[in-house]
């Protein structure tokens, strides 16, 4: 299922946890035909993924299908699984001394990236507070600190580290990945390498690396 949505702020193609790949693809195509002249130059639109990132196989083709529209992505939403909304919201209720949320809407958490379309060239240092997409490449020699999730449409070859704060949380996607250094929280690795869409995470205290394919399932 997907739908148009507006929250007074930005346009959201909300792109429902059951979606096929087949499917959503044909019924954006022909959302947007009916709303050709909607955008400009200026204006876009953000993705919401409510599966979060059992969804990671779903980004690439709808980014692709958009750019092939000229229309500009401005963010992209995760909407965690409720399995790991379950953890957080169970860890912060333990804190605080918090009653139980009275309904599911009221425990939905969102993971919002900002966009940045560059490349990061040898030398260059790149530092974002939060989670951040980049629509490029990072270069050999290039520096990248994301304190939160990395997403890279482009390839990795420079040093990258995330997952300041949560780093069992924490996660890298990026369609390759050939880094010196590769680090999520204090834990490093200087052996990850993919040709392919893969994600990296921590587990059992080390760095992972796990193809995306259509059926991939994010279990953390």
């Amino acid at each position: 299922m997907i739908d148009f949505r507006f929250n007074g702020q930005e346009l959201i193609l909300w792109i429902g946890k059951d979606t096929p790949k087949e499917i959503l693809l044909h019924d954006v195509d022909n959302r947007l035909k009916n709303m050709s002249t909607f955008f400009s130059d200026e204006e876009g639109l953000s993705l919401l993924f409510e599966g979060g990132m059992d969804q990671s196989s779903l980004i690439l083709p709808v980014l692709d299908l958009l750019e092939r529209k000229n229309i500009k992505v401005r963010t992209i939403h995760f909407t965690k699984p409720e399995r790991q909304l379950n953890r957080q919201i169970s860890a912060e209720l333990k804190k605080t001394g918090d009653s139980e949320p009275e309904s599911e809407e009221q425990a939905v958490i969102e993971r919002k990236l900002k966009l940045f379309q560059t490349t990061v060239r040898s030398g260059q240092v790149f530092e974002y507070d939060g989670d951040a997409l980049i629509i490029g490449s990072i270069n050999k020699g290039a520096q990248v600190t994301v304190t939160g999730n990395l997403i890279v449409i482009g390839e990795i070859k420079g040093n990258v580290r995330v997952g300041l704060y949560d780093p069992e949380e924490a996660f890298i996607l990026a369609t390759s990945m050939h880094p010196n250094i590769m680090q999520i929280g204090n834990t490093f690795s200087t052996s990850i390498s993919s040709d392919e869409l893969a994600l990296c995470k921590m587990k059992n205290g080390r760095l992972t690396l796990e193809p995306i394919t259509e059926n991939y399932s994010y279990n953390n």
